[in-house]
């Protein structure tokens, strides 16, 4: 039976693996779904074939996340009690903005702004800025517990995901922009992917070292 202590490892685990395989699971039921070039939130766009089933993945794995953020408390209470509490904080916001809201707010997609537009994207941003405070957090927390090793591999992580961002992001972007990158599905797989991945070996990390 798994104790409760180590269970929002899992749940944590089990979440990120779900948000992993989320557009290859759904884009098979959505064939016009451009895995190189449509973005993940095409999926709850009005109009989608499976807008209520990606709804309510995201919700699911919203909800298992604020779950399993206890585990990450606890885990890093010794360290410090303060910078436990804010890592907790950082999660719960990230699966409030880019879970739970999307999974609530329709998205519509149009050239003029919208509120549930303007909602979905606000939302994104505040999950966007909290993920990568809790990266910054984990490694200050890593730093404090000596374990250079986790603190180095999530330095790399961060720098390369800011970079990712930025491909991400270049369309926006007033200089980038005239390179015309594309694939901006395909960026935003891989800025997710290096965004979870700390904790994601965290959670490997908590539940190797358990008692």
């Amino acid at each position: 039976m798994v104790n409760k202590k180590y269970l929002g490892f899992y749940l944590m685990m089990f979440t990120i693996i779900s948000e992993i395989i989320l557009p290859f699971v759904l884009g098979y039921f959505y064939p016009e779904f451009n895995q190189m070039n449509n973005l993940i939130s095409d999926f709850g766009s009005s109009g989608s074939p499976i807008q209520n089933t990606f709804k309510l993945w995201e919700i699911i794995d919203g909800s298992l996340m604020i779950v399993a953020a206890s585990a990450f408390y606890f885990r890093f209470k010794p360290t410090s009690d303060l910078l436990a509490k804010l890592l907790t904080l950082a999660i719960v916001l990230y699966a409030i903005g880019d879970c739970i809201i999307t999974g609530i707010v329709d998205r519509v997609q149009s050239s003029e702004p919208t509120v549930t537009g303007q909602i979905h994207d606000y939302a994104s941003g505040i999950s966007l800025v909290a993920i990568l405070l809790g990266i910054i957090i984990l490694i200050r927390l890593y730093h404090l517990e000596d374990n250079q090793l986790m603190t180095r591999l999530f330095i790399a992580i961060l720098f390369l995901a800011n970079l990712a961002l930025i491909l991400f992001a270049a369309p926006k972007l007033p200089i980038i922009d005239q390179l015309h990158l594309s694939y901006r599905g395909l960026n935003q797989k891989v800025v997710l992917y290096l965004l979870f991945s700390p904790f994601f070996f965290t959670s490997i990390q908590s539940l190797r070292n358990k008692k």
